[in-house]
């Protein structure tokens, strides 16, 4: 198994991840194996280099600048509860970081099913996604529809 097999942790790099895959997918009938080691050993690279912990440490040192003051812990973000049952559109736009108009859609569809019985109702807009779920979820945001 080679490092990129392994699932990334992070939204960003799952992104990254995700378009990395699906390209391998379409190209890898096209290359040869050698042309296909090569790319890989070159993403490694890159990823490794770039966005390794230590290189963002590196980076930020150099910035003299306090990491945890950018990134703070999980600890010091607190959770964030949300009913969106009863949350307004300002809330839901600003806990959850999402636009005007989908916040007016989940309130609409909050009307028309007479409330959320449970908070994967939201699944019913095609703009919540399972990657919607994931930041939410590591930003410490619980969505409860009680």
């Amino acid at each position: 198994m080679t490092i990129i097999d392994r699932k990334p942790k992070t939204a960003q790099k799952k992104r990254i991840y995700k378009s990395f895959v699906e390209y391998k997918k379409n190209v890898q009938d096209r290359l040869s194996p050698e042309i296909i080691e090569i790319f890989q050993n070159q993403f490694v690279n890159l990823w490794t280099n770039k966005y390794s912990s230590e290189r963002t440490r590196q980076l930020f040192n150099k910035a003299k600048v306090n990491l945890f003051s950018v990134f703070p812990l999980p600890a010091q973000t607190g959770t964030k509860i949300i009913n969106i049952n009863s949350a307004s559109p300002e809330k839901l736009t600003s806990i959850l970081q999402i636009s005007e108009p989908l916040a007016q859609k989940i309130i609409a569809l909050r009307n028309k099913l007479g409330g959320f019985k449970d908070p994967q109702d939201l699944a019913q807009l095609p703009e919540i996604t399972n990657l919607e779920w994931q930041e939410w979820k590591e930003q410490g945001i619980i969505i409860t529809a009680k």
